[in-house]
């Protein structure tokens, strides 16, 4: 709705005097620098604010006119100065706002510690629990943790690979981080690879590294496969990532094999989304030669990517040999027949339950219906070799 800079000021005086908040959400309401000026002001006040959102979803035009949140670098340095007087707000989303470079760092100088005291006062003290118990958000904001922002989301705001750098700057020196969406910004392979180093793919920062970092988001930000080098550094030395999301980046079978390759090494990552990414037979074999080895993945997502019955069988041996798979998606692998279909389907009801859990599939038809297929497509094969 195009709220404008006075609809968002009345909005946050009658959000805020009617009690405590704890999440706001603002998407496309064209709220201007005026608007912004009054959200960091209440952010700034509030001492139950966890989550605040000025995301553009939309963009949409309607009568001529743009329903867009118009937050710049000026904008950017508003919030940023509420983060940094803030003890609550642990989430900002400022997906397809243009906050270009300078608003990164002013961002930045929120981030960066004034002491390790300041992201985590008490130790014994659950974050978690902090978000979902007003009794321990008050123990929190007690105990003093000004700038306290843990998940950044800074989707298709168009960052470009200047603004990589300078979040590879905030990533180095910050202690407290957990999650950062990048998906969709423009940055580029030089852009990822400046993350990556912030994340500990290049030696010579493994000192100043980033180790709080659990999630990253670099959906479609055209790394392809001199990104995924980069990537697969990272991979290789990063102890803290759980979740990465590399889909849409066409890294290939050359970018798979990298990654794959030190797959085999990570002993942290959990979850690793490769749709998207043209990867090929090939790419599926790399990836399954990965998942035989690994211990610690539990999720993989290869939808979208050309594979076939090659490589639905590679994965299929890699599945009876791994230990820690419980969610495989192969949605839209048209290449797959029903033979290949068979074999993934034999290998995940082979899996014991226990500790590891059942293998489940997405994508992939049902054991019975395969079984049922199956007779059918072997004998058209059998037809078409004997013509």
């Amino acid at each position: 709705n195009p709220l404008g800079s006075e609809g968002a000021s009345h909005i946050v005086d009658v959000v805020f005097l009617g009690g405590p908040m704890v999440s706001l959400v603002m998407s496309d309401c064209q709220i201007g620098l005026e608007g912004v000026v009054k959200i960091a002001e209440a952010v700034e006040a509030s001492t139950s604010l966890c989550s605040l959102c000025l995301s553009n979803e939309r963009k949409q035009v309607l009568g001529g006119m743009k329903f867009s949140n118009e937050i710049d670098g000026m904008g950017a340095s508003l919030l940023a100065h509420a983060l940094e007087q803030s003890y609550t707000l642990t989430r900002l989303d400022l997906s397809g706002c243009q906050i270009g470079v300078k608003g990164l760092q002013a961002l930045g100088e929120v981030l960066k510690p004034v002491n390790y005291t300041r992201s985590a006062p008490d130790s014994s003290v659950d974050y978690k629990g902090i978000v979902s118990s007003w009794e321990q958000r008050a123990l929190f904001a007690a105990t003093g943790t000004r700038g306290a922002l843990r998940c950044l989301a800074l989707s298709t705001c168009l960052l470009g690979p200047e603004g990589a750098e300078a979040l590879k700057h905030v990533l180095l020196r910050n202690p407290a981080l957990v999650g950062l969406d990048l998906s969709q910004s423009g940055i580029m392979g030089t852009g990822v690879a400046h993350i990556c180093i912030a994340l500990g793919a290049n030696p010579k920062y493994h000192v100043d590294s980033n180790t709080t970092l659990t999630s990253l988001n670099l959906q479609c930000c055209q790394a392809y496969a001199a990104g995924a080098t980069h990537v697969a550094d990272m991979v290789r030395h990063n102890n803290h990532l759980r979740r990465l999301n590399l889909s849409d980046n066409d890294v290939g079978a050359v970018g798979a094999r990298l990654i794959a390759d030190a797959l085999k090494v990570n002993m942290s990552l959990e979850h690793l989304d490769l749709a998207k990414n043209n990867l090929g037979e090939d790419g599926a074999v790399y990836v399954a030669e990965a998942l035989a080895v690994n211990v610690r993945l539990c999720g993989l997502d290869i939808s979208y990517n050309g594979v076939g019955d090659a490589g639905a069988t590679a994965l299929a041996r890699a599945i009876d040999k791994n230990k820690s798979l419980t969610l495989l998606d192969v949605t839209a692998n048209l290449h797959v027949s029903a033979l290949g279909a068979w074999y993934l389907s034999v290998a995940a009801k082979s899996k014991p339950t226990g500790w590891d859990r059942r293998l489940r599939y997405r994508g992939l038809p049902s054991h019975l219906q395969v079984r049922a297929d199956l007779p059918r497509m072997l004998s058209v094969a059998d037809h078409k070799r004997v013509l």
